[in-house]
């Protein structure tokens, strides 16, 4: 998947830094600003990650589960739907995500050539995801998860995605979610998380270093 301007029509999430040396979370809280400024200095010593799911992200990488990129879902900003592109080609290849691009998660395809499909995302919000460093082995999958192909890097990788019901049917009408009814989403979702990540096995080997 990819998209048309997805960075100016979600809110940015206050961070935290999580460092290499022993994967703990920092307690200062950092704005979206700081992380700018900071970030060629800190990226030799760790990385920031949204402040809601950090404490996740920490526990895995302890764990040997080591982190590429994650998100902890964004509320959108600008309510514009944005224009995202799936290749059918990976698309054959997930099955499960062909099944959550759907109104009811915020999808609506408006185009179609024999490469891709297009559709209009209007959902009230980003979907959490992470990115694994390397093709891991999970014993299982967070509760509103579930594993996706990640594309961009020729299938190497392990990304698990949530998704956010963005529309609910009241009398046989489908209705788009409010912005507290996205935010109770993501906090059980950011919940489900954490639970998981606690309760999951130390993975016994990695070919990722700190």
């Amino acid at each position: 998947m990819y998209v048309d301007n997805v960075d100016g029509n979600f809110e940015k999430s206050n961070l935290r830094f999580i460092s290499y040396n022993d994967y703990s979370v920092s307690k200062k809280i950092y704005s979206p600003e700081e992380e700018e400024r900071l970030e060629n200095v800190k990226c030799r010593n760790g990385f920031f990650v949204d402040e809601a799911i950090s404490q996740a992200i920490s526990e895995l990488n302890k764990k040997g589960y080591i982190t590429k990129f994650s998100c902890g879902g964004h509320l959108s900003k600008m309510k514009k739907p944005i224009i995202v592109y799936e290749i059918k080609d990976i698309l054959e290849i997930s099955p499960e995500r062909l099944k959550y691009l759907s109104p009811q998660y915020g999808y609506i395809k408006c185009a179609e050539d024999d490469n891709s499909i297009s559709f209009l995302y209007k959902g009230v919000c980003s979907q959490p995801y992470i990115l694994f460093a390397e093709d891991v082995e999970l014993s299982s999958i967070p509760t509103g998860f579930y594993l996706d192909s990640d594309y961009y890097t020729n299938f190497t990788k392990t990304l698990i995605r949530a998704n956010v019901v963005c529309c609910v049917e009241e009398n046989g009408k489908l209705r788009f979610i409010s912005d507290d009814e996205a935010k109770e989403q993501l906090r059980q979702i950011r919940e489900h998380l954490l639970n998981w990540a606690i309760n999951l096995s130390y993975k016994k080997t990695s070919s990722i270093q700190k």
